[in-house]
């Protein structure tokens, strides 16, 4: 396990306890998530998501490579979203599918904007300088 790293908005990578945090910066904001999204790590998507909510618009949140989504994270994301408003909205990509079944059987797929597949113009993450 690697230690964190800050997480700022030109691109960067935070790690710690098997989660992966990685962050570009262009038009809609891009957090690409690795590992397993849970009570012990949701505080680090939590720091990233916080800079892309001030700021507003568009922030897609890639969890194509997540192999787990507990309740605090799915929890994160519908905040996210209720707190960014009609200043944006939180979109995300490729959850597990046991994870998109609990959202789409809780109804939350009402509240955040699910996606089969990231547009391959976002799918790498920027690299860290």
């Amino acid at each position: 396990m690697s230690e964190a790293v800050d997480l700022d908005l030109d691109g960067c990578t935070q790690e710690r306890w098997g989660l992966k945090v990685e962050s570009e910066r262009l038009e809609a904001g891009v957090l690409h998530v690795t590992g397993e999204l849970d009570d012990a790590t949701v505080h680090m998507l939590a720091a990233a998501l916080e800079p892309l909510i001030e700021r507003g618009g568009i922030i897609c949140v890639d969890l194509s490579q997540l192999r787990f989504l507990g309740v605090p994270g799915i929890n994160l994301l519908v905040v996210a979203s209720q707190v960014l408003d009609v200043r944006g909205r939180i979109e995300v990509w490729d959850p597990p599918p046991a994870a998109r079944r609990v959202i789409e059987l809780t109804g939350l797929d009402e509240v955040l904007d699910l996606h089969h597949h990231l547009p391959a113009s976002q799918l790498a993450p920027m690299s860290v300088a």
